[in-house]
């Protein structure tokens, strides 16, 4: 079976509906419904598990008519449902239609499919398993009012024609979840730094800085914040802000970082590091993937502790303790023995925090460390 060309074209806008859906929560609920739709289903119902308690997570649906009554399910009745179990046990991808693996019999004395869906106009089912990750497994079903046929080959085809879109779509939304709250995370232990600390774009807008940040912009001159635009009093001291920034971004070369001063004379002269926000740091989930720049400044304090440090970069907490170690003045090789590791080993953690914090050479990575207590 093949689609007409405005079934093609209609498949393709709910394909690029569930990839807008990664980072709109709207567009995801419309993607969904536009499925719904096209596999003639009177409700989704877009739900996440808990393996291992069975409890549902969180849950999603078009209808609003059943909207008690599907809470009601998920706190009584969905440990009653025969296909909880077989959809749980599904490879991630693999759709099952209807209610293949039951006979007439079984599902005559199923509480759920032989009273409760058809008591709210429901009857045929189809479900998949479309995420999986940690303790969680996410599912999505579709279900047809009880006055229509099952569902049969067109739907199928269908099904197989969007899987891919969907199940690509649903795994990236899941990574930009997680990286939001990763963010809040590292948003907190940056909110406690003494040190200031400001996230901005190419364009030098500003998309976060802590409170040591909002302070010393409120009383300190050389730098300003103007219509939420970061910049330098002096028109010298901007050109080069500027640059930096642009660098830190990677518009005009490879993401670099470099250190300024702005201030002087009649003001404090203050050193400001910059340095590029590596594309997988959670911090990047502020401004929905665009490159970032990372501005620290600030005085003389104690080499902050392992903890902040690695909630901050991004760190594990050995990748976090070497890189105060190497900000320290001590070596490589005084790491690894201090630890009990390999020169190799330790030598890996330097290559993993280097990739996680954007830094090029182990000795931006000892600014940064630095840069967050000087």
């Amino acid at each position: 079976m093949s689609f007409t060309t405005s079934e093609e074209r209609t498949l393709q806008t709910i394909a690029g509906r569930f990839y807008e859906g990664i980072l709109e929560p709207e567009e995801w609920f419309g993607a969904l419904d536009d499925f719904r739709r096209a596999m003639q289903g009177a409700l989704f119902y877009n739900v996440v598990f808990d393996k291992f308690s069975g409890q549902v997570a969180g849950s999603l649906q078009n209808d609003d008519s059943t909207v008690e009554q599907m809470r009601e399910y998920e706190r009584h009745h969905v440990h009653q449902d025969e296909c909880v179990p077989l959809v749980m046990r599904l490879p991630v991808g693999q759709p099952m239609f209807g209610y293949q693996h039951f006979s007439p019999r079984e599902l005559s004395r199923s509480f759920i499919h032989g009273e409760w869906l058809p008591s709210l106009g429901y009857r045929h089912t189809f479900c998949v398993p479309i995420h999986e990750s940690g303790s969680t497994r996410e599912l999505l079903s579709i279900v047809r009012p009880a006055d229509h046929v099952d569902f049969a080959q067109p739907e199928n085809m269908l099904v197989q024609r969007l899987l891919p879109d969907l199940l690509r779509a649903a795994r990236l939304r899941a990574r930009a979840r997680g990286l939001v709250h990763q963010a809040g995370w590292s948003v907190a232990a940056l909110d406690a730094l003494p040190q200031a600390v400001v996230i901005l774009d190419a364009q030098a807008r500003v998309h976060y800085l802590n409170t040591a940040a909002e302070r010393f912009l409120k009383d300190t001159p050389g730098l300003s914040l103007r219509q939420n635009r970061l910049g330098a009093e002096d028109a010298r001291q901007q050109q080069a802000l500027r640059a930096g920034i642009a660098g830190a971004c990677g518009l005009d070369m490879p993401s670099r970082g470099t250190s300024l001063q702005v201030g002087g004379l009649a003001a404090p002269a203050v050193f400001i590091h910059i340095l590029p926000l590596h594309a997988q740091h959670p911090l990047t989930g502020l401004s929905g993937q665009r490159p970032l720049a990372l501005l620290l400044w600030g005085g003389p304090h104690a080499l902050p502790p392992v903890t902040q440090i690695g909630m901050a970069l991004g760190l594990t907490e050995t990748e976090a303790r070497l890189a105060l170690v190497l900000a320290s003045g001590k070596s490589l090789k005084h790491f690894a023995q201090e630890q009990g590791c390999s020169w190799h080993t330790a030598r890996t953690h330097v290559k993993n925090a280097l990739a996680k914090t954007g830094c090029r050479r182990q000795t931006d990575l000892v600014l940064l460390v630095r840069a967050l207590n000087a």
